[in-house]
């Protein structure tokens, strides 16, 4: 992607926020929670800030709670999920759309074809005239079907591109299916991947 301000909506960001909490363009950041409390809390805040950035759009994906839960999770945090959707300014879709093959047995899908996905969301997003892409990605039930190590490979890849497509990715890991999948002692492993762990 071009560096240069942003001509496709008529927009231009000579100096586009690029720090999320500490986090800049092209920062890869892991997150582990407790519960869903503690996960909406952290990650909604991350949302909101980012939405009130003009030259950020938001690609969430969904854990566990699915595409509704979390839309209905965000209005309740009160994020305008609709009106901002209808900007273009926040996309929300399910892990299992976004990470899984379809069929009666889902696998994970090729690295590469997930890499152009988020290459794919990014320039769309850049087309709509934002600078970088703020994205949460919930792995929860990718754990629980037993996906970590696929994950992890994906992460490992999208490491080396995250700067490239003008992003900040945040993984969040529930440390309960963490723990359900002989994990317990992962935080060393995920601070390997990731160049910073969120409190």
């Amino acid at each position: 992607m071009s560096g240069s301000a942003l001509a496709g909506a008529g927009r231009e960001y000579s100096e586009p926020q690029r720090d999320l909490e500490g986090m800049s363009v092209g920062s890869h950041a892991a997150y582990i929670f407790a519960d869903s409390a503690e996960k909406q809390q952290r990650l909604f805040g991350l949302v909101s800030e980012s939405l009130r950035d003009p030259s950020a759009a938001v690609l969430y994906i969904a854990g566990k709670q699915g595409v509704k839960g979390i839309r209905f999770s965000m209005k309740d945090y009160g994020i305008d999920v609709g009106s901002i959707e209808r900007e273009k300014k926040i996309k929300i879709v399910d892990y299992e759309e976004w990470y899984l093959t379809s069929g009666k047995v889902p696998s994970f899908k090729p690295i590469g074809t997930i890499r152009d996905q988020f290459s794919e969301f990014a320039k769309a997003a850049e087309q709509a005239g934002y600078y970088y892409v703020t994205i949460i990605s919930e792995t929860d039930s990718l754990v629980r079907k037993g996906f970590f190590n696929r994950y992890r490979e994906l992460e490992v890849e999208l490491g080396k591109n995250i700067a490239m497509f003008r992003a900040i990715f945040v993984c969040a890991y529930d440390e309960r299916e963490l723990a359900a999948a002989g994990l317990r002692e992962i935080k060393s492993d995920l601070s390997s991947l990731h160049a910073s762990m969120l409190e």
